[in-house]
């Protein structure tokens, strides 16, 4: 499952160094050194908290689009969460809380039900950057 890794000095930017010691013992982050760059990261182990905030924000972006054009609101969306990691989870709740608190009109939820997954192929030379668990152990 995708997660988001977030540098120690952005944390303390918004927390307090005791505030980040505790995060981890209380389940809610998770501490990894990132070997390219030793620097500190920690991993959200509750990405429910950390989805809201992006849903909130596109919550109100998919409201404005689909004002306008109901197709390019949802092809918008779906383009936007499949760059995003839980990017499936972030625009569901955003899709939620756009229809159930702000009446978000069901055309494009129906427009969202009759997409169809885009093919793509990989060019040559392309990379990909990722980790596998347990590889070379």
């Amino acid at each position: 499952m995708a997660t988001f890794a977030i540098h120690r000095t952005a944390l303390l930017s918004y927390l307090s160094t005791h505030a980040l010691e505790t995060l981890p013992g209380s389940g809610y982050l998770k501490h990894a050194t990132q070997e390219a760059f030793s620097a500190d990261i920690y991993y959200a182990r509750q990405p429910a908290l950390l989805v809201s905030e992006p849903a909130k924000l596109l919550k109100s972006e998919i409201l404005s689009q689909a004002i306008n054009e109901h197709a390019s609101a949802a092809e918008w969306l779906t383009d936007t969460a499949s760059r995003l990691p839980l990017g499936d989870i972030i625009s569901a709740r955003a899709s939620t809380a756009a229809a159930s608190e702000d009446g978000l009109q069901a055309s494009i939820l129906l427009e969202l039900v009759q997409t169809k997954p885009k093919k793509t192929t990989l060019s040559p030379g392309q990379s990909f950057a990722g980790t596998y668990l347990n590889l070379g152990s």
